[in-house]
């Protein structure tokens, strides 16, 4: 479910990493993963309070952290030489790519310990519509990556903003689109356990897969303004772990729980995200 709701994000990354948009490549996967932790797990909330299974929090959330913090690491060479300009290049994309290896390694092995048991809710698809629907969904994406990275360059130019600002607000909340649909509905249909698993391996796959994918074909400057977007991600989901294992410490719930009291303080940090990015907003001349 992740892989197909970071499919745009994908896409976009890809187009405009063949084109050498790489300040979009970067605001698009830092804008969509402070977009999918804050904005669509708060509104996800605000429909029910999300029970958590215990393998998301104590691993999956953990493994989203270290994505973040590699991705840091790998992004500050100013740490290790002196220098105005940091880079992901093509070998710090194949290291996230080595991460997402393993993260699919883990995932596999979760996948041959559970039973999956099916659901009366959603009919099943016949093997030729679910195959045309695939199909048809190749064909139009990489057209939607195109029109996306074009509009977002234009709609920068016209403006007079940098393209990171662009990607990280309209383009980033476009991406993430599938993300949010898909978690209204799961929240909706009581199906809180897939929203937060839906939005930490969206996060995982951004970082490693198509992070790793974009620094790999174009190598991706870093400016220093970065660093607090990276910071914002890292911090927010280590956030998370600590407010839903606190509370449920503290008031000994049976189980983790993403309450609407939580979901509220989410939206208000992530508007006070855009409100920063608005503000900061390097106006070109």
């Amino acid at each position: 479910m992740a892989f197909g709701t970071s499919a745009p994000e994908f896409f976009v990354n890809l187009t405009a990493s063949l084109k050498g948009d790489t300040s979009l490549a970067l605001g698009n996967i830092l804008g969509s993963n402070i977009a999918n932790l804050f904005l669509i797990l708060g509104l996800s909330a605000l429909f029910c309070s999300l029970a958590i299974k215990d393998r998301t929090v104590l691993i999956e959330a953990p493994i989203s952290l270290g994505a973040i913090l590699l991705l840091w690491i790998l992004a500050a060479d100013f740490f290790i030489h002196p220098t105005d300009s940091s880079y992901l290049n093509q070998w710090d994309g194949m290291i996230l790519l080595i991460g997402f290896g393993l993260f699919l390694f883990y995932a596999y092995r979760v996948i041959k310990k559970e039973i999956f048991t099916p659901t009366d809710e959603i009919p099943a698809l016949s093997l030729p519509k679910a195959s045309l629907y695939t199909l048809m969904g190749l064909i139009l994406l990489p057209f939607g990556g195109h029109w996306v990275v074009k509009g977002a360059v234009n709609i920068a130019t016209s403006l007079g903003l940098n393209e990171f600002v662009i990607a990280a607000t309209i383009v980033a909340v476009g991406t993430s689109l599938p993300e949010l649909v898909s978690s209204l509905v799961a929240a909706r249909r009581g199906k809180t356990d897939i929203v937060i698993g839906n939005i930490i391996g969206s996060n995982i796959f951004n970082i490693l897969w198509v992070l790793g994918i974009s620094a790999a074909i174009n190598p991706i400057p870093i400016a220093k303004e970065n660093h607090i977007d990276f910071a914002i991600i890292f911090f927010g989901t280590l956030l998370l772990i600590l407010l839903l294992k606190f509370q449920k410490k503290l008031l000994r719930l049976p189980e983790y729980i993403f309450t609407k009291k939580i979901g509220i303080l989410f939206l208000i940090l992530y508007g006070g995200y855009v409100t920063y990015l608005v503000l900061n907003a390097k106006i070109l001349p």
